[in-house]
């Protein structure tokens, strides 16, 4: 038996919940699942609708793989038609199926979860731009026992990515462009689905900011039915997605405390990187643009514990937690009423989106990771101008709240040019010009 593909509902976790205790074996359902195994094969033809399962050999932004994306999906297409016609057979329906591991992206791919999120958003708008459906599913999304205890721990591990993952979240079956219930079809954007001649391109060129309502949608939907919400007027409306609910809504996770402010602050791996992609907004972007009536600032960043880092940002752990202290002095500093916060213990990507959503304002450095849920904020969203954030501009204006910004930054590369750590924390706090024209 299968369960339709798509994001679990709190009902559903609570109706296996009860079927658990009830004991009813028979009942549990798992989900549907076909071999990844590239491109399909032509003897599928004889199935109603064509399912291509698609495995990205590396991501689909780099190296032309969104145009060999593309042309995967058009010679499939093609192979459909000609079969429809030498079988005289009505027309069938041809989706893009994505399969992945969506527990730990980094260690099977390489990647962190903001790429993985931006692959699979620019293949969905893709494959809506060749007139197929697309289907996004993790592979840990099934439940299959034999016995009792088997289940329950297969139901302890299908909840638990759910609240410790973002990747989960995003699972659907979306229908061709064609059929009316295409989030596409409501696009703010004219045309409402971009031609493959800009969907087939790659990173910096790929018009990714038509997903911005589907972003929306999803993030916003996780991060509710994470932590819940609570009776607010401080959020913005919304024409194109549904605004925060004036009511209570029952957490998977309980307890959790959402600041007024969230700011994103990636560390690791990028202090030893020698590039100009990743780095560091000086201090003074968030003193100008913080309210004054923040009363709690939350700071999001990697955990000061070296174990519980991944192998490449366990080096960086001391010099991390000495830039988020100077960050914490320093905005302390400037709003001694305000409860100043890391937010890095027992903390997962799941949490940390849900905080950046549900803040009354979100700031999103120079990383892929908190442009999305920044995107998707109930409040105001402050997204710094990077080559990361090249498809934001198109949403500035169209989607209430988001707002960029173009903040004086402090590159990997320069740091490591700086000479020593500490003049790149001197820096970082400083905001006169005369330390910019140091860097230029």
């Amino acid at each position: 038996m299968t369960l339709p593909i798509g994001v679990i509902s709190v009902v559903s976790l609570l109706l296996m919940h009860t079927m658990l205790n009830d004991g009813m074996l028979d009942d549990l359902i798992g989900i549907h699942q076909n071999n990844v195994n590239g491109e399909a094969h032509l003897e599928d033809m004889s199935r109603e609708d064509v399912v291509i399962s698609y495995r990205w050999k590396s991501h689909p932004f780099w190296n032309k793989g969104m145009a060999q994306f593309c042309d995967l999906v058009r010679r499939r297409l093609n192979e459909t038609e000609k079969y429809e016609n030498e079988q005289k057979s009505s027309h069938q329906d041809v989706s893009v199926e994505l399969k992945i591991s969506c527990r730990d992206p980094f260690k099977v791919f390489g990647l962190g979860t903001g790429n993985i999120v931006m692959a699979v958003y620019g293949l969905r708008l893709t494959a809506a731009s060749l007139g197929v459906g697309f289907t996004f599913r993790c592979q840990e999304d099934e439940i299959t026992t034999t016995s009792l205890g088997q289940m329950k721990n297969s139901f302890k591990n299908y909840t638990q990515m759910y609240t410790e993952d973002v990747l989960p979240w995003l699972q659907g079956e979306f229908q061709p462009p064609q059929k009316h219930n295409n989030p596409l079809s409501f696009s703010p954007y004219k045309p409402p689905i971009p031609s493959t001649s800009k969907t087939c391109r790659g990173f910096g060129r790929h018009p990714l900011h038509y997903m911005a309502g589907a972003m929306r949608e999803d993030f916003r939907n996780m991060a509710l039915k994470l932590v819940g919400s609570t009776t607010s007027e401080r959020h913005n409306q919304d024409q194109y997605a549904n605004d925060h609910p004036n009511k209570k809504i029952k957490p998977l996770v309980f307890n959790v405390t959402i600041d007024d402010v969230a700011i994103h602050f990636r560390c690791g791996d990028v202090l030893g990187i020698d590039t100009d992609t990743y780095g560091f907004i000086r201090f003074d972007s968030y003193r100008n643009n913080i309210s004054p009536d923040a009363s709690t600032i939350g700071i999001i960043t990697q955990s000061f514990d070296g174990k519980e880092n991944r192998e490449q940002d366990r080096q960086f752990v001391i010099f991390c937690q000495e830039l988020v202290g100077s960050l914490v002095t320093y905005i302390q500093g400037h709003f001694p009423k305000a409860i100043v916060s890391v937010r890095n213990v027992q903390e997962t990507p799941a949490l940390a989106y849900a905080r950046l959503v549900l803040a009354n304002q979100t700031f999103a450095g120079m990383s892929t990771f908190s442009i999305f849920p920044a995107i998707a904020s109930f409040g105001t969203s402050y997204i710094q101008t990077t080559r990361l954030s090249y498809f934001v501009k198109p949403i500035e204006g169209v989607y209430s709240g988001v707002t960029m910004i173009n903040g004086s930054i402090l590159t990997s590369k320069q740091m490591r040019n700086l000479g020593s750590f500490e003049e790149s924390i001197a820096w970082l706090k400083s905001d006169d010009d005369h330390t910019t024209r140091i860097l230029s």
